[in-house]
């Protein structure tokens, strides 16, 4: 029973989770609220959750915005394309709901199909972001072929950002969770998921690659 208690043991490691995470998420909404800064946000919240995941985070607070630094430019650019991506399909969506009579009924199916395709990439954009160097390009690239090449995680990943999502639309009674969890804690669950998948890509003596895009 005494060893429940220890640095080792799983509920002293379960607490020590939690209060990273729930610091985590405190410093994303912080750091989303200017809107333009939303990639850089969730590009560090990424790199923190993966060190989280794999049991090597430091101080939460300094990785987070020394990431968050490192990667503003690259991140804020792919934030601008997704948003604009987004707010097309969204765009669609509305118009085929409000004149159903003008489009083939079709269409609407094609443009859902193509939105969940986005979702699915738009799931290793940030994390590649922050783990890897490349171009904007390649880091778009490079996240389809992820999303694809692991299509069953990709589905668990999307599912589990549809979590929070769906709380906030219905659920207002568990809206304080979003504010403690919200973030951070699909985007653990997500690292936890992707790790294994980024250590086929990392140097042999697995040091992190990401000092952001150039």
């Amino acid at each position: 029973m005494r060893n429940i208690f220890d640095q080792d043991g799983w509920l002293y490691q379960g607490l020590t989770t939690l209060a990273n995470l729930l610091i985590l998420n405190f410093l994303t909404i912080l750091a989303c609220i200017p809107v333009i800064t939303i990639g850089a946000a969730l590009t560090a919240l990424s790199k923190v959750s993966l060190d989280i995941a794999r049991k090597q985070e430091g101080y939460i607070a300094r990785s987070y915005w020394k990431a968050f630094r490192e990667n503003l430019r690259g991140a804020t650019i792919l934030w601008l394309i997704w948003a604009v991506i987004a707010a097309l399909f969204f765009l669609d969506i509305r118009v085929l709901g409000l004149y159903p009579g003008l489009f083939p009924p079709v269409l609407k199916y094609v443009v859902t199909a193509a939105g969940l395709v986005a979702f699915m990439i738009f799931q290793y954009i940030f994390p590649l972001q922050s783990h890897f160097e490349n171009t904007i390009r390649g880091t778009i690239r490079n996240a389809a072929l992820l999303a694809i090449a692991n299509l069953p995680k990709t589905i668990v990943m999307c599912a589990v950002w549809i979590v929070p999502i769906w709380i906030l639309r219905n659920a207002v009674v568990l809206w304080p969770l979003l504010i403690m969890f919200g973030f951070s804690g699909p985007a653990w669950v997500c690292a936890v998921l992707y790790s294994g998948i980024f250590k086929k890509f990392e140097p042999a003596d697995g040091e992190d690659t990401g000092e952001g895009t150039q």
